[in-house]
């Protein structure tokens, strides 16, 4: 279904038709926001009820099991709240998140998203300065309005250190002008202050230590102070595990660590915890390491670990779509094009941009997984016992279909392979060449009839669509064996 958009054109100098417009354009996009949000079919994870009392507003329904949009359409509905002013809302949606420490499907914090849904004039858009002009005024309306509110300050302090990245810019070090270093220093310590100034505030946030560790990774902080902060943080919230995300990546080559810094930590921390829930963190610690782009410091994470940690968490919390984005990009970047495959197939059409930047390049490494995954199922399927015998048992069963390929004297006798898929009940699903010829092709096609006839030419693999090679020796057999 096509999303709503507002469209209303005055075509007018006059100042108070611009009121008019500015007036009905923030009411459209109210009731749009929240009719998109309702279409999306974020429900809570498990963990959602802690009996604070419930809210007047009405949070949308979403699925992120289904929807890899969900999690976005939340945080545009919280901006959409934060652009209303409906600050007593606010209030309660991010107080009810933090002390039920409610969860989206997948394990997300939900009071992580409300403050992404904050943190910037428009969410995932490129924001111009007037547009940071307005969403400050905002924010600052609302720590007037309630003084007390803690959600209000740090998402102010959260706001400010976004604008602060935003005047570095995504470039190198030595790409930043002087103005950009100059603007970022400014804002960053804008932000420190206003994060000081809320530790007066009698309720506290997780997300205050959030922030604060963004911001010394901004203003290059000595790692033993920063380790420091990052200890309290976790003392404060053990289970909130972007404290983990941000320590890792200020351990990156990049900015304060040495190749394997970060990897490191990223194992120290899983085992310190250790069982599932520390599997689980090496898994979340590793989705901030890897990208669509060249990050060396992924290849020293241990594959099998992080899709241990991913089937935990989904067991646990449920499916988070975007979860499984990143794990088979993660499972590309192993070279696990098995583990790719099977993510892949479950991901289907639901692609995330901030996963993948493109969709061509998250097409190119689907089709390369689907492409390589039969090969290497046969491959790791060869090397068990139960393997072995049952491949035996195949070719032994293949010697009649051989046999009547060998009818045709001018077909070649020599050996030659193939790569099949065998369904549960003994069934060939999908024959493959490896060597084509005249005889290859013979015992494919007889395959393929017996598959779309439904015979059962073997029996039972050890696991339902079992992959394996074959070989075959014509030679062995001769037009008298059927």
């Amino acid at each position: 279904m096509p999303r709503r958009r507002c469209s209303l054109v005055l075509n007018s100098s006059d100042f108070a038709f611009k009121i008019v417009r500015a007036t009905a354009l923030l009411a459209c996009m109210g009731a749009v926001l929240l009719a998109n949000a309702r279409e999306h079919s974020v429900t809570p994870a498990k963990h959602d009820s802690d009996g604070t009392k419930a809210c007047k507003t009405i949070e949308p329904t979403l699925s992120e099991s289904a929807d890899v949009h969900a999690v976005k359409a939340y945080e545009e509905w919280i901006a959409e709240l934060l652009k209303q002013q409906r600050f007593e809302d606010l209030d309660c949606v991010a107080n009810s998140a933090r002390v039920g420490k409610l969860r989206f499907p997948g394990g997300a914090w939900k009071l992580h998203s409300i403050y992404a849904g904050l943190a910037e004039p428009e969410p995932g858009k490129h924001a111009t300065e007037e547009d940071w002009k307005n969403h400050f005024t905002v924010l600052e309306h609302w720590v007037a309005a309630r003084p007390d509110s803690i959600t209000a300050r740090v998402a102010l302090a959260d706001s400010y250190a976004e604008y602060a990245w935003a005047a570095r810019g995504d470039g190198y070090s030595d790409t930043v002008t002087d103005n950009g270093w100059k603007l970022m220093g400014e804002r960053l310590e804008k932000a420190k202050s206003l994060l000081d100034e809320a530790t007066t505030l009698t309720t506290k946030c997780p997300e205050w230590y959030r922030v604060m560790l963004q911001i010394a990774l901004g203003q290059g902080w000595e790692q033993e102070q920063e380790s420091e902060l990052f200890h309290q943080a976790v003392a404060s919230e053990p289970d909130y595990y972007y404290y983990y995300q941000a320590q890792a990546l200020f351990l990156l080559p990049k900015w304060n660590g040495e190749d394997g810094d970060s990897s490191k930590f990223a194992e120290e921390s899983a085992n310190r915890i250790g069982g599932s829930q520390g599997d689980e963190l090496y898994f979340r610690i590793a989705q901030k390491d890897v990208c669509a782009c060249n990050q060396p410091e992924f290849n020293h994470f241990s594959f099998p670990r992080i899709q241990h940690g991913f089937e935990e968490a989904e067991k646990e919390y449920g499916l988070s779509i975007v979860d499984l984005n990143t794990l088979a990009l993660m499972a590309i970047k192993s070279s696990d094009y098995i583990a790719a495959d099977e993510a892949f197939k479950r991901i289907g059409d639901n692609w995330d941009r901030d996963t993948w930047r493109t969709e061509a390049y998250f097409n190119q490494n689907k089709t390369w997984a689907t492409a390589s995954a039969p090969r290497l199922r046969a491959e790791r399927n060869a090397l068990s016992a139960e393997g072995k015998q049952y491949i035996a048992d195949v070719e032994r069963r293949l010697a009649p279909v051989l046999a009547h390929c060998m009818e045709e004297p001018s077909r070649d006798p020599a050996k030659f392979h193939l790569l099949i898929q065998i369904a549960q009940d003994g069934s060939p699903e999908k024959p493959g060449l490896i060597e084509p010829g005249a005889m290859s092709s013979c015992v494919v096609g007889e395959l393929l009839r017996a598959r779309d006839r439904h015979d059962i030419l073997f029996p039972p693999p050890p696991q339902p669509s079992y992959w394996l090679f074959v070989e075959l020796d014509p030679s062995a057999f001769s037009a008298t064996a059927r």
